[in-house]
């Protein structure tokens, strides 16, 4: 199970170094809706999610202005993975994480421990790895790209319409991200560590 978390803000998702407008002028352009009001202060939400091959858990939205931490991972994401590892994967599975303090702090090992969930250790994953988890190198920038060029009012519209995306994405296509995920790991061993060229998804 690959896990993660991101944040989404209410002003959609919006790239200024690669999403380009090609237009005749600066007006022609505008007309074409390149340019768009921004919040100065957008408010913004956290989401947990995991995946596996054979879906997504539940997500865990963190309530604005609590802090994500050790006591809310604990309290809240373990759960969800305790429930979902029968729906989704089994019992024997190993739980994938990086290295984010709530996710390494002592108190969170033990627990998962005590849970008896298996997990990478944070010496034998690599502390920098967009290029080896799924979430990272796949699902958020799909969300993402849903999401682009739309605004919204609340948070609760915009953790609703993140919810609506998710399910957008077919259970074949999550599939696919995994099965290459071997693949991926050969390529980060051959770069010595390196960030890889982003050649399977």
């Amino acid at each position: 199970m690959f896990s993660g978390e991101k944040w989404f803000d209410q002003d959609g998702q919006y790239n200024r170094q690669n999403d380009c407008v090609y237009a005749e002028s600066r007006e022609a352009a505008n007309e074409d809706f390149s340019t768009r009001p921004v919040n100065k202060f957008p408010f913004k939400v956290m989401l947990w999610a995991g995946i596996t091959f054979n879906g997504v858990t539940n997500i865990v939205i963190l309530p604005q202005k609590m802090p994500f931490d050790a006591d809310f991972y604990i309290e809240k994401v373990f759960p969800i993975v305790n429930r979902d590892e029968n729906r989704l994967i089994g019992p024997k599975f190993t739980f994938q994480q990086d290295v984010a303090k709530p996710h390494t702090g002592k108190v969170t090992i033990e627990t998962f421990k005590s849970m008896g969930f298996s997990f990478i250790g944070t010496d034998n994953w690599p502390p920098n790895s967009p290029d080896l988890n799924p979430l990272d190198y796949f699902f958020w920038n799909e969300v993402e790209e849903q999401l682009k060029t739309k605004s919204f009012n609340n948070v609760h519209e915009l953790a609703q319409k993140i919810k609506e995306c998710i399910t957008k994405i077919s259970l074949k296509t999550i599939q696919d991200v995994i099965d290459c995920f071997r693949s991926r790991v050969y390529e980060v061993e051959k770069n010595q560590g390196g960030l890889i060229i982003n050649k399977y998804y």
